[in-house]
């Protein structure tokens, strides 16, 4: 599916976005009217703002320590170490730290599935990054229909399991506000082999 460059134009003069890129996990954000975020874990945090901003890839840092609470057992959440569950994994993950917080658990949806999807396979082909084969970080998302009107994406390379690149995740600060944002209702997540290991891809919208 392509996007009109026109059409891609109007969004970028509407919103505005940043980046943050990274190798390792990796974050990005998109808020309307405000901005667009991506994060990679080694952490710098990026707030949104009007203008664009960029930070560092993350990597677990002191300034966001994930606790035992935010991890769910392999009891609650099965699978952790295995790349053949990696989706029904993260999800459950995800929801397992947001209801900690107090957070409504996100939906699985199927645009964000398959955006997460091309993430991971256009980061294999182009390079490990957010704007992997030069393509901004929603466009995945827009171009497998996604309707809501803020998205996010955490990337990561390298991780060997589900459990590993969540708690990578949630010991970065932006992958973790992703994580944990409430404004945010539905979740696609994917994970694609490469010759420098796994790479991941989770993609959040919401509003």
């Amino acid at each position: 599916m392509q996007i009109s460059i026109s059409w891609v134009m109007t969004l970028l003069a509407l919103f505005g976005w940043g980046t943050t890129t990274g190798a390792t996990p990796n974050h990005q954000v998109h808020k309307p009217a405000i901005t667009r975020s991506a994060t990679s874990p080694s952490p710098v945090a990026e707030s949104p703002s009007p203008t664009p901003v960029t930070s560092s890839s993350p990597s677990p840092t002191s300034s966001a320590t994930v606790t035992a609470n935010e991890i769910a057992s392999e009891a609650t959440c099965p699978g952790q170490s295995d790349l053949a569950k990696t989706v029904s994994t993260l999800n459950c993950l995800t929801n397992n730290a947001r209801v900690f917080h107090g957070l409504k658990p996100l939906a699985d949806n199927q645009p964000l599935l398959a955006a997460a999807s091309g993430k991971t396979q256009d980061m294999a082909k182009c390079g490990y990054g957010h704007t992997a084969c030069g393509l901004p970080f929603e466009r995945e998302i827009l171009a497998h229909g996604y309707t809501g009107h803020c998205y996010g994406e955490n990337i990561a390379m390298g991780q060997a399991t589900p459990h590993d690149v969540f708690v990578a995740w949630m010991n970065s600060p932006g992958h973790r506000a992703n994580i944990l944002n409430a404004d945010y209702r539905d979740l696609g997540v994917a994970e694609t082999a490469s010759s420098q290991g796994p790479l991941w891809a989770m993609e959040l919208g919401g509003c």
